[in-house]
């Protein structure tokens, strides 16, 4: 599985507004990312369609997390951003011949692989990326 740029933004973004949690423009946002403001906001209407950010409009509205960060998994963020399946490949669409085999069992044993991978995503938080001594909070995450 490959993280695309824009789920890397998004998790930027989010990362940025976790510590305090307090509701951010999309320019603070942009500036403190060094991502575009075109594409700053088109990923935070995206996380805010997704329910993983709120929005409020007005002068002093922007932006902020729907959730505590420590309620947020990286999973989520994956999933809403660019899906989560590498195993894509093998489900056999109708009109498209498969060049796997029915008997072949490296499709099943992979689809368990994508189970146990989703299932230490879910258990890494956003409040995990934002820890200070982060390598060692996400190795605990997976022993």
């Amino acid at each position: 599985m490959k993280l695309n740029l824009a789920t890397y933004d998004a998790l930027q973004l989010m990362v940025v507004l976790a510590p305090e949690n307090e509701t951010r423009s999309s320019y603070y946002l942009s500036s403190m990312t060094g991502i575009s403001p075109s594409l700053t906001c088109k990923l935070l209407r995206i996380l805010s369609k997704s329910n993983l950010l709120d929005s409020e409009r007005g002068l002093s509205g922007g932006y902020r997390l729907a959730k505590p960060a420590k309620e947020i998994s990286l999973y989520e963020v994956i999933n809403v951003m660019q899906g989560f399946s590498f195993t894509s490949c093998f489900s056999k669409k109708s009109d498209q011949p498969s060049a796997v085999s029915p008997d072949d069992p490296l499709p099943e044993r992979l689809m368990s692989v994508q189970t146990q991978v989703g299932f230490l995503l879910k258990n890494i938080t956003l409040n995990d990326l934002c820890e200070k001594n982060e390598n060692q909070v996400l190795l605990e995450k997976v022993v």
